[in-house]
Protein backbone atom coordinates (compact mmCIF):
# COMPACT_ATOMS: atom_id res chain seq x y z
CA UNK A 1 0.00 0.00 0.00
CA UNK A 2 2.83 2.37 0.86
CA UNK A 3 4.52 1.70 -2.49
CA UNK A 4 1.27 2.44 -4.38
CA UNK A 5 0.91 5.78 -2.59
CA UNK A 6 4.54 6.61 -3.26
CA UNK A 7 4.18 5.76 -6.97
CA UNK A 8 0.94 7.75 -7.23
CA UNK A 9 2.53 10.77 -5.54
CA UNK A 10 5.55 10.50 -7.84
CA UNK A 11 3.33 10.35 -10.93
CA UNK A 12 1.42 13.45 -9.81
CA UNK A 13 4.68 15.31 -9.14
CA UNK A 14 6.03 14.42 -12.59
CA UNK A 15 2.83 15.52 -14.33
CA UNK A 16 2.72 18.77 -12.35
CA UNK A 17 6.36 19.64 -13.05
CA UNK A 18 6.08 18.84 -16.76
CA UNK A 19 3.20 21.28 -17.15
CA UNK A 20 5.23 24.10 -15.60
CA UNK A 21 8.41 23.72 -17.63
CA UNK A 22 8.32 24.70 -21.31
CA UNK A 23 10.70 23.13 -23.77
CA UNK A 24 13.71 25.29 -24.69
CA UNK A 25 12.44 25.69 -28.27
CA UNK A 26 8.97 26.86 -27.22
CA UNK A 27 10.48 29.24 -24.68
CA UNK A 28 12.75 30.73 -27.36
CA UNK A 29 9.89 30.95 -29.86
CA UNK A 30 7.90 32.93 -27.31
CA UNK A 31 10.39 35.78 -27.87
CA UNK A 32 8.60 36.28 -31.18
CA UNK A 33 5.00 36.15 -29.89
CA UNK A 34 4.58 39.92 -29.78
CA UNK A 35 6.00 40.44 -33.30
CA UNK A 36 3.05 39.46 -35.49
CA UNK A 37 3.79 40.70 -39.01
CA UNK A 38 7.57 40.61 -38.45
CA UNK A 39 10.37 38.20 -39.35
CA UNK A 40 12.09 36.77 -36.25
CA UNK A 41 15.57 35.27 -36.55
CA UNK A 42 18.07 33.56 -34.27
CA UNK A 43 21.80 33.14 -34.94
CA UNK A 44 21.77 29.43 -34.05
CA UNK A 45 19.59 26.45 -34.85
CA UNK A 46 16.74 25.54 -32.53
CA UNK A 47 15.75 29.19 -31.96
CA UNK A 48 18.83 29.88 -29.87
CA UNK A 49 21.55 32.49 -29.99
CA UNK A 50 21.02 36.18 -30.64
CA UNK A 51 17.39 37.13 -31.41
CA UNK A 52 16.53 39.82 -33.98
CA UNK A 53 13.40 41.05 -35.77
CA UNK A 54 12.86 42.66 -39.17
CA UNK A 55 9.76 44.44 -40.41
CA UNK A 56 8.89 44.10 -44.12
CA UNK A 57 9.26 47.81 -44.98
CA UNK A 58 11.16 47.45 -48.24
CA UNK A 59 9.51 44.72 -50.29
CA UNK A 60 11.88 43.49 -52.98
CA UNK A 61 15.00 45.17 -51.57
CA UNK A 62 17.93 43.12 -50.34
CA UNK A 63 18.60 43.38 -46.60
CA UNK A 64 22.04 42.39 -45.28
CA UNK A 65 21.76 41.44 -41.61
CA UNK A 66 24.04 42.76 -38.89
CA UNK A 67 24.25 39.16 -37.65
CA UNK A 68 23.42 35.86 -39.33
CA UNK A 69 20.37 33.59 -39.12
CA UNK A 70 20.19 29.82 -38.65
CA UNK A 71 16.56 29.58 -37.46
CA UNK A 72 13.57 31.79 -38.16
CA UNK A 73 9.86 32.38 -37.78
CA UNK A 74 8.36 34.29 -40.69
CA UNK A 75 5.24 35.94 -39.23
CA UNK A 76 4.67 38.11 -42.32
CA UNK A 77 2.43 37.49 -45.32
CA UNK A 78 5.43 37.76 -47.64
CA UNK A 79 7.83 35.21 -49.03
CA UNK A 80 11.34 35.47 -47.67
CA UNK A 81 14.25 34.55 -49.89
CA UNK A 82 17.51 33.87 -48.01
CA UNK A 83 21.12 34.08 -49.22
CA UNK A 84 24.29 32.77 -47.61
CA UNK A 85 26.31 35.93 -48.39
CA UNK A 86 25.69 39.66 -48.03
CA UNK A 87 23.98 41.68 -50.77
CA UNK A 88 21.76 38.71 -51.70
CA UNK A 89 24.59 36.71 -53.23
CA UNK A 90 25.84 33.19 -52.68
CA UNK A 91 23.50 30.24 -52.23
CA UNK A 92 19.77 31.00 -52.16
CA UNK A 93 17.01 29.19 -50.29
CA UNK A 94 13.46 30.20 -49.46
CA UNK A 95 10.84 30.33 -46.75
CA UNK A 96 7.27 31.67 -46.80
CA UNK A 97 4.68 33.41 -44.62
CA UNK A 98 3.89 31.90 -41.21
CA UNK A 99 6.68 29.37 -41.55
CA UNK A 100 8.77 28.29 -38.58
CA UNK A 101 12.14 26.68 -39.23
CA UNK A 102 14.38 25.48 -36.44
CA UNK A 103 17.18 24.95 -38.96
CA UNK A 104 17.43 26.99 -42.16
CA UNK A 105 19.85 24.36 -43.55
CA UNK A 106 22.45 27.06 -44.17
CA UNK A 107 23.61 30.22 -42.43
CA UNK A 108 21.80 33.21 -43.91
CA UNK A 109 23.55 36.57 -44.20
CA UNK A 110 20.98 38.46 -46.28
CA UNK A 111 17.32 38.19 -47.29
CA UNK A 112 14.58 39.78 -49.34
CA UNK A 113 10.81 40.05 -48.77
CA UNK A 114 8.78 39.41 -51.94
CA UNK A 115 5.14 38.88 -52.83
CA UNK A 116 5.95 35.47 -54.36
Amino acid sequence: MFIRRLLAASAVAVLWSSTLVASPASAALSQCNSYNGWLCTWTSTGYSGTFAVSYPSYIGDCMTMATTARSAWNRTNYYVYWWTSSNCSGGEFESWGSNVRSDLSATARSFKFTTQ
